[in-house]
């Protein structure tokens, strides 16, 4: 695109001691092409290339160049012709900038905390920064690719930030492993176990066990006392008296050990009605 002389601004001049007022000539100029910025320039980080005729320069230099894009953006510029007495300054042209992305170096993803087993992909929420610790924002500077995440062990969950497909930043992309521990196991136990003195052990089949998921194996504790400090033992009770039982469930490969509640029950003492003989009496 050039430019090229219209009759705007006036001039002066004297000859033979008189004043005549002349319009500047509008000057030819060819309009940069090519120029390139990085998301994050104003348009004073973008120079003009030399020319001969004259100088190019920004109207506004402390203007940013915005988020990068595939398509030049239009900014406005003016030319300043070398000869100011004869040609005029022409400002508010039209100059295309391609914004490039920013390439990073130094993105991190900050430490995951431990994980807790869920039994489906376990998608944590990340802090990702860039270039001098700038934070990023997901789904507009990068994406996320998690792993299976599900199963425990340490380093066994994992996530992949991605830089975004069109946006501000270009840089190579960062896995961040982190642990995935067994969930805090939970056991509960309900029934009755009360019974009649008969001289056999309670039967603990009868009891309802919730395990919550877990496979863990369960052991069963007797206590004579509601606080199950006194009298403890795994050995079935069988004599009369008042009894508490706990569940104890070992942990497995996904959930920790648990204890449930005391659960209370009677083995009450049996009625005894003797037969007598008397001899004689029939």
């Amino acid at each position: 695109e050039t430019g090229d002389g219209d009759d705007k601004d006036l001039a002066s001049n004297s000859t033979f001691g008189k004043d005549f007022n002349f319009a500047k000539l509008t000057p030819s100029y060819t309009v940069p092409t090519g120029l390139i910025a990085t998301y994050g320039d104003t348009l004073k980080d973008v120079e003009f290339a030399s020319v001969s005729e004259g100088t190019w320069s920004w109207m506004n230099e402390k203007q940013s160049v915005g988020d990068a894009q595939t398509e030049p953006k239009t900014f406005k510029a003016k030319f300043t012709p070398n000869d100011t007495e004869t040609y005029r300054t022409v400002e508010n042209i039209d100059v295309s900038v391609t914004v490039n992305a920013k390439t990073l170096t130094d993105v991190a993803v900050r430490d995951i905390a431990d994980q807790e087993y869920t039994g489906s992909q376990i998608k944590p929420e990340i802090t990702v920064t860039g270039d001098g610790g700038t934070a990023l924002t997901a789904d507009k500077d990068y994406t996320l690719t998690y792993g299976e995440n599900k199963e425990v062990g340490d380093s066994k969950g994992s996530v992949t930030v991605t830089a975004k497909a069109g946006g501000n930043y270009t840089f190579t992309s960062v896995t961040k492993n982190f642990n995935i521990v067994k969930k805090a196991g939970n056991i509960s136990i309900s029934g009755s176990l009360n019974k009649t003195y008969d001289g056999e052990a309670v039967e603990v089949s009868k009891l309802s066990v919730d395990k919550h998921d877990s496979t863990g194996a369960i052991t069963y504790k007797f206590y004579t006392d509601k606080e199950c400090t006194a009298g403890e033992t795994v050995a079935v009770p069988s004599e009369a008296g008042r009894y508490w039982v706990k569940a104890y469930m070992a942990a497995d490969a996904n959930y920790g050990s648990a204890e449930s509640d005391a659960l209370a029950f009677e083995i009450s003492r049996a009625d005894i009605n003797p037969a007598v003989n008397i001899e004689g009496w029939t």
